[in-house]
């Protein structure tokens, strides 16, 4: 196969792109007086491309990559890194896996090479599957035990029934249990393939030599197919609830709605919207519930993204007799988004701090990879904080106002609870949220 590169234009812009003939595309950013560099493999797969009998295998993958390569055993790969003072990691998504470095810039070579054997070259015994086995069945327990993790299980459940989203990344213990080295082995060669990966780097770095260097390591393996998955569904026509009894003080509690696609037009006026209720102790909710009403230690919100649909989530621990309370404060504010405008101070508070918290994030090297690497992966326009800051400065109290009327509808309603909630919480809860006026 021929190595020769396509390079993106990217005029006026900090990061320089280039995809080699086989798919594969390097993306860099140069962030000059570091003297570090953080590099990403992303590889276009995750929860969303997995049978449902095999639920989880992208993640116990991700694991076995660091068990040993062909060329390096797993403490061999580790040392590889953390022996010249870096850090090595990875982490499975819904739509794509990425395993990453920080590493000196004289290392620039090596975490390139370590990163490419991983993904490229991973032994997958089936001695080594059996023993991480046991260790992925124990993670899904440990989650399973922990109510603000299995809470957040049973609202994708509600969301996204019997699709690929609404099921746990880590797997079921029966789906785990089925994996072996045979369909492993075939989901690698599947997926880990150049048309499915993106070589992300930021820091001490020139773009020619990353591209050299991904050039000689990468440019000769067969492009392969990209990879396709199922896209999300939502047919929720009323107010759905799922609580799981649990003997612990505390009610976990999450309250989400279907949001917008990850480049949806609106994408920043939810971003916003997701500040001013609940993304800093500046929020209204947490004004209203924690400090005024005393109804919660912790609550906030956070946002779902995904290539065709997300989630905007609100998230507490309560004492279950001031569940039903907080619900009903939650709801009063999502419905008061949609009737009333913001107030100007409000706004323009909201959206200095979405700014100027990306704006920090990008000041590290492993942050602005991140930034590059996912927006690449998910085959998105790479842009940059000045182009994303004047997009937002766009948005108006009045989209914040049109775009909460679009999501927040009663009949979207979907609640999980874990914890020690008897029957009487339960249908005072259904019945809060089947009601047409909560107050």
């Amino acid at each position: 196969m021929s190595t020769g590169q396509r390079h993106h234009d990217m005029t006026a812009s900090p990061y320089q792109q280039a995809i080699l003939s086989n798919g594969l595309q390097i993306v860099t950013h140069t962030m000059p007086q570091r003297s570090s560099i953080a590099l990403g493999l992303w590889l276009a797969v995750g929860g969303r491309h997995e049978p449902a009998h095999r639920s989880g295998l992208s993640h116990f993958l991700e694991h076995m990559v660091f068990k040993g390569t062909t060329h390096r055993s797993a403490r061999q790969i580790k040392e590889s890194i953390e022996g010249i003072g870096g850090s090595i990691n990875a982490f499975t998504g819904e739509e794509f896996t990425c395993f990453f470095v920080k590493v000196p810039s004289a290392y620039l070579e090596r975490g390139v090479e370590v990163l490419a054997d991983m993904a490229l070259s991973p032994r997958l015994t089936q001695h080594d599957i059996d023993r991480e086995r046991t260790v992925i069945i124990e993670e899904i327990r440990m989650y399973r035990d922990q109510p603000g993790q299995y809470v957040y299980e049973l609202l994708d459940q509600l969301l996204w029934p019997d699709q690929p989203l609404g099921l746990s990344l880590a797997g079921s213990e029966q789906t785990v249990a089925r994996i072996n080295h045979v369909n492993m082995t075939a989901y690698r060669r599947r997926y880990y393939v150049p048309r499915n990966m993106v070589l992300a780097a930021a820091g001490a770095i020139e773009h020619d030599i990353v591209l050299r260097l991904a050039t000689r390591i990468f440019g000769r393996i067969a492009a392969g197919i990209p990879s396709q998955f199922r896209r999300a569904t939502v047919a929720q026509r009323r107010p759905q609830m799922e609580v799981a009894a649990r003997k612990v003080e505390q009610a976990h509690l999450c309250l989400g709605l279907h949001a917008l696609r990850r480049q949806h037009p609106d994408r920043h006026a939810v971003n916003l919207l997701h500040v001013v209720l609940g993304a800093n102790m500046s929020s209204r909710l947490f004004q209203e519930v924690r400090e005024e009403r005393g109804l919660a230690y912790d609550i906030g919100t956070h946002i779902k993204v995904f290539h065709d649909t997300g989630a905007m989530i609100v998230n507490a621990g309560v004492d279950p007799d001031k569940l039903v309370r907080t619900v009903s404060v939650v709801i009063k504010q999502l419905m008061r988004c949609t009737q009333e405008l913001v107030t100007a101070r409000e706004f323009e508070q909201a959206r200095e701090f979405y700014l100027g918290q990306t704006q920090l994030a990008l000041e590290e090297t492993i942050e602005h990879m991140f930034w590059i690497g996912e927006t690449s992966i998910a085959r998105s326009r790479l842009m940059t904080f000045d182009q994303v800051a004047a997009d937002a400065r766009r948005v108006t109290r009045e989209d914040l106002r049109r775009v909460a009327r679009r999501l927040f509808r009663r009949q979207r309603i979907n609640v999980s609870v874990v914890g020690n909630v008897d029957r009487r919480h339960r249908e005072q809860l259904a019945a809060l949220i089947h009601r047409e006026d909560a107050s």
